[in-house]
């Protein structure tokens, strides 16, 4: 029966250890994407009345990319600013006045209370002023416009898409097995199909 016979000796082979690198290569697609994008929304209303920068067109963080009419808010702005400029006059004067006791300490709360009124409004109205300058917030390209001249934005309103391109950003996705024998840092070789 020499299916039940074992034997007492056991095939080995033997090698030195010696230390070699082993290259674990392995393929997977990716897709470039720009390092930022955004989409920059109205913070003001009223009608579009200049377009200084169209899709396609590479703008600098700060470029005024269309201005929306402002008359009604120059206007507001220039009462409120003589009006504030007027009361901190007033009030450097009472403070004069009560360091000699000419005026009664209320008399002098209610002028600095007039400035602090007027300046609050002024810097309310600086900033609804600005906002009709839409500005670029980063340096990038348009790569998608939402108005047209004489157009109604409103805030919250959708006005341009900005992309950042410099530099570009790969997003490979790769399997389970495959992320254990890459680490960061590791150089990778990359091919593009234009």
């Amino acid at each position: 029966n020499l299916a039940m016979k074992t034997s007492d000796h056991i095939a080995v082979t033997m090698e030195t250890v010696k230390e070699e690198t082993i290259l674990r290569s392995f393929e997977a697609n990716g897709v470039f994407e720009p390092s930022q994008e955004l989409k920059l929304m109205a913070e003001t209303g009223g009608a579009i009345v200049k377009i200084n920068k169209r899709k396609g067109d590479f703008v600098k963080k700060g470029d005024v990319i269309l201005q929306v009419d402002d008359r009604l808010i120059q206007s507001e702005y220039t009462i409120v600013k003589l009006n504030r400029d007027q009361a901190e006059k007033d009030m450097k004067r009472f403070e004069n006045l009560a360091s000699t006791d000419a005026v009664t300490q209320k008399q002098l709360e209610e002028y600095q209370k007039a400035f602090k009124i007027y300046d609050a409004q002024f810097s309310a109205l600086q900033k609804r002023l600005d906002d009709t300058r839409i500005s670029a917030p980063i340096s990038g390209y348009i790569n998608q416009e939402y108005f047209e001249m004489g157009a109604l934005v409103s805030p919250g309103m959708p006005i341009v898409d900005i992309i950042n391109s410099s530099p570009l950003k790969l997003t490979v996705k790769v399997s389970e097995s495959e992320v254990s024998s890459i680490k960061k840092g590791d150089q990778v070789s990359v091919k593009a199909n234009a």
